[in-house]
């Protein structure tokens, strides 16, 4: 079976390269190929890349002139892939992340043969030694969605009349007083076996044939942030399994390229919080309007 690598570029070269490198040292799967997308980096590393590259015919560069944001960015990608390389899966990984299992590509095919997935998360591994996958859903109807929007319209006025500083303090306060028995048992019990039907984290997604065949990629209506919860929703309405499986590993190191863009922490939030108003507006529209729509306003009322 044919597995393909999707990459998603923009301007840090070193990471994407050392995810690249990570994949052609470590994975020992022959029937392999890398997709690399440069999403409007603008700074000349995306050439960089198809320049020292260009000999390897395991590996595809694609060059966006402008930034289309971090799901049409990967549909890009998603659907070059999907119309020219037949592949059986797509293994969707963040720049920021590094293969080390040389038996990855073997996994997602005993995987598939067991559990028969649509989409699968794997385990991901923080630099602290968390586990980051599944995420522990906030948003799982209309209402929930609706609710965070307005939660991030008041926190974007706290940082633009300069507030933040405060409001991080008291947040920070809150948090180490709940902290989170919960997430900690959760993640517990889910961390050493399968899991069906969990939001499962952007930063790596596996596809299968029949998830390509039906689809062109990610829900496109996001720019960045908010993925994951369309992925879940429309998993739902269309019955899609998904599945977390802990025997496939990754290492997300968290990238600083969004800290580079924007040093100024003030920015950096509003930055954030316009982003997750788009997206989450965007989605709460579609989901609005959807005829076959699961998460109805009504769910939670």
């Amino acid at each position: 079976m044919k597995i393909s690598f999707l990459i998603l570029h923009y301007k840090n070269i070193t990471e994407t390269i050392e995810c690249i490198e990570s994949i052609k040292e470590n994975v020992k799967y022959e029937d392999y190929s890398i997709v690399i997308v440069d999403n409007g980096s603008n700074n000349g590393t995306g050439e960089e890349l198809l320049q020292k590259y260009k000999l390897n015919k395991k590996i595809t560069i694609i060059i966006s002139k402008e930034n289309l944001g971090f799901a049409n960015g990967n549909n890009l990608g998603f659907k070059y892939i999907k119309e020219n390389l037949n592949t059986d899966f797509i293994v969707m990984i963040n720049s920021d992340t590094i293969i080390e299992q040389h038996d990855f590509c073997e996994k997602i095919v005993e995987n598939h043969e067991k559990y028969k997935f649509d989409v699968c998360g794997i385990d991901i591994l923080l630099p602290n030694g968390e586990h980051s996958n599944p995420t522990i859903p906030s948003n799982s109807s209309l209402n929930d969605i609706k609710r965070t929007i307005k939660i991030v319209e008041k926190e974007k006025k706290i940082y633009i009349h300069n507030l933040g500083t405060f409001y991080r303090l008291i947040n920070r306060f809150i948090s180490k007083i709940k902290k989170n028995k919960r997430e900690i048992n959760y993640n517990r019990k889910i961390l050493d076996c399968i899991k069906e039907n969990v939001q499962l984290h952007g930063a790596a997604l596996i596809f299968s044939k029949s998830y390509i065949n039906r689809y062109d990629g990610l829900y496109k209506g996001t720019f960045l942030y908010f993925e994951e919860v369309a992925l879940r929703y429309i998993a739902e309405r269309d019955n899609l399994k998904l599945i977390y499986t802990p025997n496939i590993k990754i290492i997300h190191k968290v990238s600083q390229t969004t800290k580079n863009i924007n040093k100024n922490w003030k920015k950096r939030h509003i930055f954030y919080c316009d982003n997750v108003l788009n997206s989450a507006t965007n989605l709460a529209n579609y989901i609005e309007t959807d005829k076959s729509n699961v998460w109805k306003k009504e769910k939670d009322e």
